[in-house]
């Protein structure tokens, strides 16, 4: 389903040079949501590509939280089998504070983040970072997994309040308590398995198992101590996702406009967003009022939608 604001597999193509000609043109569902509106002859910046970026133009730069050894120690440690092939990363920074800072004079015409923003330690604080660097009118688009049908089936919705306390405290590493609920309440569930059959959470074992309340514990504390772990910091779903945006727009803490929104669709289990850095310099009461007209757009093209699918099944 299509929420256009009036007016405006897992991962993605994967290392597609077809990306640099002039008639490449993406053909896939993500591909479509994951570049819309972004000028792919431009410079563009994907944060936390791994292995498998978005596009593999040599005109996209890549940004992580580490640089590029450090993130196969971590991976291989892990056990994850494609260590070897992440992307080189250009830029080491790690999702709060100034991007700007990092990349220099550099700008960009678009960002993607295809499955980052749930492991980003404080989102404000990652939104403003990349708004820095992308030009007037540029675009960032996101891919973000709907906690319903992911492992994190079980884990409760993040609050207003989580958000606030990130920024406030600047977060740039998963903190205790993230670590501890990311892997606490982490379920064996395959990415778009309630689809396909039911989830009975009482009888779901964790995702890392028996130990996993011993292990939560022990590596938030280790976490306290300043070690890493990658974690799923955050759990949305598309409309919880919005009503987020709702309070951060309304405490002035967003500065982007919403072009588009795309929820969850059948069979899937991921959403995505196409924000824009305003192309001209806006009055904060007036991005105000545009973002909350556009919030209220998308989550009542929400409604009417498990409106309808209300009327179907009954």
């Amino acid at each position: 389903m299509w929420l256009g604001y009036p007016g405006s597999e897992w991962r993605g193509i994967g290392m597609n040079t077809f990306a640099d000609s002039p008639s490449w043109a993406p053909s896939s569902y993500r591909d479509v949501h994951l570049t819309r509106g972004a000028d792919l002859l431009g410079i563009g910046l994907e944060i936390g590509a791994a292995n498998n970026p978005i596009l593999g133009s040599a005109r996209c730069k890549f940004v992580d939280y580490a640089d590029t050894d450090t993130i196969k120690d971590r991976l291989r440690n892990s056990g994850y089998a494609h260590a070897d092939s992440v992307v080189d990363i250009d830029y080491v920074w790690p999702g709060s504070g100034s991007l700007s800072a990092v990349v220099g004079s550099q700008r960009f015409q678009y960002a993607i983040a295809s499955h980052v923003i749930e492991h980003v330690p404080n989102p404000l604080g990652w939104f403003r970072g990349v708004g820095e660097v992308l030009i007037p009118g540029g675009v960032f688009n996101l891919a973000i997994p709907d906690k319903r049908f992911t492992f994190d089936i079980a884990c409760p919705e993040s609050s207003l309040g989580e958000l606030i306390e990130a920024d406030l405290q600047s977060f740039v590493r998963p903190s205790a308590r993230q670590v501890f609920d990311s892997c606490y309440y982490g379920k064996a569930v395959e990415p778009g398995e309630p689809w396909f059959s039911d989830i009975d959470l009482s009888n779901t074992p964790p995702y890392s198992g028996a130990i996993a309340p011993q292990l939560a514990f022990d590596q938030a504390r280790r976490a306290i101590d300043g070690e890493y772990f990658d974690s799923h910091c955050w759990a949305f779903t598309p409309r919880s996702f919005l009503n987020l945006l709702t309070g951060a727009c309304g405490l002035g803490l967003f500065d982007y406009l919403l072009r588009d929104f795309h929820p969850t669709i059948e069979g899937k289990f991921e959403f995505f967003l196409s924000l824009e850095k305003p192309p001209t310099v806006i009055d904060r009461a007036e991005l105000r009022k545009l973002q909350l007209d556009q919030l209220a757009f998308f989550q009542l093209a929400i409604s009417n939608r498990d409106r309808i699918f209300r009327l179907l099944a009954e």
